[in-house]
């Protein structure tokens, strides 16, 4: 889980006119979306319903 943050934050800050952003890794979504100077990270696993709050990456990610 630890490499599927790290991506998804390299991912922000290396594009940083994104927003949000809805990815699927190993089976499992993950849904990240800015909210001011913090990356939000929920994901949703094959067969449950709605998203679960997954976290909020420390570093901040410049805009």
């Amino acid at each position: 889980m630890t490499d599927t943050r790290q991506a998804i934050g390299q991912l922000f800050e290396a594009v940083p006119e994104l927003t949000e952003a809805t990815l699927t890794a190993d089976g499992i979504q993950y849904r990240a979306r800015r909210n001011g100077p913090w990356l939000l990270v929920d994901k949703k696993e094959p067969g449950r319903r709605g998203w679960q709050p997954w976290t909020e990456l420390r570093k901040r990610v410049t805009i």
